[in-house]
């Protein structure tokens, strides 16, 4: 997810519980492609309500209206650290709001920059289809020169699906393709029911090969 565009402030202010009572302060971190925990901001509570109607959530796509929603105001105290510190978030993996005065984080490196992670490697990337938005723009050059063949996992249905990126766009062209349009051209996912692919549908790479071919279409399995 980009900061960029505001989807993660937004996402991080919508909670069904009440997760930051009490709070004066959020730390926010995120999981990295390299699973590593990676400090992005700190904010300010000053208070918080309830979601307006028509709101949906930025991720899911759902509708999140009455729920709560905090107003988080950006501190600008720690944003040259922010891309940079990275730390050890511990085992409690699943326990993604934790409080800093009773579980210390320790700090395993601080960056002289914010950069992008490496890229993992063709055959060992995964990614949402719905988050492709958020794919390093250094990862988007190396999926871009190089096709091969791809799965896709959709959650929703149990189904896998095979094809062939074979245009001069690489596997990113064809995964924008399912980005958008939610069905990349595909006959048999425009027919599932509620056509609705893209929300838990997961991107994995299979093989790659370097000199692309014009592209024939996905060749479905």
């Amino acid at each position: 997810m980009d900061r960029d565009d505001g989807r993660f402030e937004l996402y991080q202010r919508i909670q069904r519980k009440d997760r930051f009572k009490g709070a004066d302060w959020v730390i926010s971190f995120v999981a990295t492609p390299l699973n590593e925990t990676l400090f992005v901001g700190s904010f300010r509570v000053p208070g918080v309500g309830k979601v307006p109607a028509g709101i949906v959530d930025p991720v899911g796509g759902h509708d999140v209206t009455g729920l709560f929603f905090y107003d988080l105001q950006p501190d600008p105290a720690l944003h040259e650290y922010a891309g940079r510190i990275v730390i050890d978030w511990g085992t409690a993996f699943r326990t993604w709001v934790q409080r800093a005065d009773s579980q210390d984080k320790p700090i395993l490196e601080i960056r002289r920059s914010a950069s992008d992670a490496p890229f993992p490697g063709f055959t060992s990337f995964s990614w949402p289809i719905r988050e492709l938005a958020s794919v390093p723009a250094s990862w988007r050059g190396a999926l871009s020169a190089v096709g091969g063949v791809y799965l896709l996992v959709c959650r929703s249905m149990g189904k896998h699906y095979v094809g062939s990126a074979s245009g001069d766009g690489g596997f990113w062209e064809r995964s924008d393709n399912y980005y958008r349009t939610g069905h990349g051209g595909n006959e048999g996912m425009k027919l599932a029911p509620g056509n609705d692919f893209d929300p838990r549908g997961r991107l994995l790479l299979l093989t790659e090969s370097r000199r692309n071919r014009p592209n024939r279409g996905a060749v479905e399995g």
